[in-house]
């Protein structure tokens, strides 16, 4: 497909399925330095079956995502070897889960970047809200944090639904977020 340009784009996509087989697709967005600071919104808003087939969805995001940008300083740095300029991070940025869905033989991860030192703090919970695993982290201006698909005992997670909540603190002050996960088979 072209790229789109502009505040808004839609797309549709005409697939012929055999009863059982499914299908996946993958939508890129690519945020050049025309792209200004805000949040941009994704979402599936419709599908439809023909000769009685019902069309069922699995993965994230179906009901929406965001991907937000936060503004960055340049700030020029000079060496004896380099003049070329860094980028300063001025906020806090959580990217989503990756890979999501994920197998269970994968390790979903999430990457962080902050204006200077944090204490990441993170917990995995079921969708009763029971915490299955935990874990924290230092990092100093940018760092990850990766959850097996696994609980405190070393088990492997069962197939479903599965919140992340990431805390970042710092002198920024502290920022939480949560996240979904779908862990398949």
């Amino acid at each position: 497909m072209a790229p789109v340009v502009g505040s808004s784009a839609s797309f549709n996509f005409n697939v012929i399925l055999t009863p059982g087989s499914s299908v996946t697709f993958s939508v890129e967005a690519d945020f050049t330095a025309s792209a200004g600071a805000g949040t941009y919104q994704f979402s599936l808003t419709g599908a439809a079956g023909t000769n009685g087939q019902t069309v069922q969805f699995s993965g994230l995001p179906v009901a929406g995502a965001s991907v937000t940008i936060a503004i960055a300083m340049v700030t020029p740095t000079m060496t004896s070897t380099s003049a070329s300029p860094t980028v300063q991070v001025t906020s806090v940025i959580v990217s989503p889960p990756y890979p999501n869905p994920a197998d269970a033989d994968q390790t979903v991860m999430v990457n962080i970047q902050a204006p200077g030192t944090a204490t990441v703090s993170w917990s995995v919970f079921t969708t009763a809200f029971r915490m299955i695993d935990n874990g924290a982290t230092v990092i100093n201006g940018s760092g990850s944090v990766q959850w097996d698909l696994r609980d405190k005992s070393g088990s492997e997670v069962a197939p479903g639904l599965y919140y992340l909540r990431i805390e970042v603190k710092g002198s920024f002050g502290t920022i939480r977020r949560i996240a979904k996960i779908l862990v398949t088979s």
